[in-house]
């Protein structure tokens, strides 16, 4: 037996392989930026509920784009943000890891980068009583929210 073996692996198949490989981590990197939902973000803002734009708002305001909460997937309102994709759980975290347990909720870089583009559309800048709507805001969630925190990454590359 001193044939020699054929190679299953060659140069077109590693070129196949790098390409795809690629292809995908650039996919998972633009999901976890959010930018799926960042380039159709007028229409995923249109499809919320009152509440979540108001959530929303509060974040926009209190210019925070993490939320420290309970995952409580009887409360509609994080777990719809994250659906829409408005809010994204730390990777690697499960909801059977955080079923009633604290974690961090944040909103996707690339979304975040678009609130802000939009914030004077959404929140229009010199509108009296901005104090006082992001007050109103905080006592509405305040019972659902352990702290709002802004993510230094996100601050750090300016949204």
């Amino acid at each position: 037996m001193t044939e020699k073996r054929l190679s299953l692996w060659d140069s077109s198949k590693k070129d196949d392989y790098s390409t795809n490989h690629d292809r995908q981590t650039l996919e998972l990197l633009a999901k976890n930026n959010g930018e799926h939902t960042a380039k159709d973000l007028d229409s995923v803002l249109a499809g919320i509920s009152p509440e979540q734009s108001n959530f929303v708002e509060y974040l926009l305001l209190s210019e925070k784009n993490t939320v420290v909460a309970r995952y409580d997937s009887s409360d509609v309102l994080l777990p719809g943000l994250i659906e829409k994709g408005l809010l994204q759980l730390p990777t690697g975290v499960g909801t059977v890891s955080v079923l009633k347990l604290t974690t961090t909720f944040r909103i996707p870089k690339a979304v975040w980068k678009a609130l802000n583009e939009r914030r004077g559309a959404l929140i229009p800048e010199g509108r009296p009583g901005q104090a006082k709507r992001l007050e109103e805001l905080t006592k509405q969630f305040e019972n659902r929210i352990d702290a709002l925190v802004e993510t230094a990454v996100i601050a750090s590359n300016d949204g």
